[in-house]
């Protein structure tokens, strides 16, 4: 059967992604001694680009940090 329709949820009405995401950047952000503001996470929910969360965490520890593997694992938990 050929493909009729394709279906794009950008707005979290069918899947909730908000919380998964969330509860992955609250994770590093304790893990480096720290909270996530909810007032600037916010501010990024159902936008992109709007506050970089990782240049935050890295501004709250004052150094680099290993980008990709955080990645990582805020999407694995």
């Amino acid at each position: 059967m050929p493909i009729r329709a394709f279906l794009f949820d950008f707005d979290g009405l069918i899947l909730d992604t908000e919380t998964a995401s969330r509860a992955g950047w609250e994770l590093l952000y304790r893990e480096h001694g720290h909270e996530l503001p909810a007032e600037k996470w916010a501010s990024v929910v159902g936008t992109t680009g709007a506050w970089s969360p990782m240049d935050h965490l890295e501004d709250l520890v004052g150094v680099e940090l290993e980008r990709e593997t955080l990645n990582e694992r805020r999407y694995a938990h």
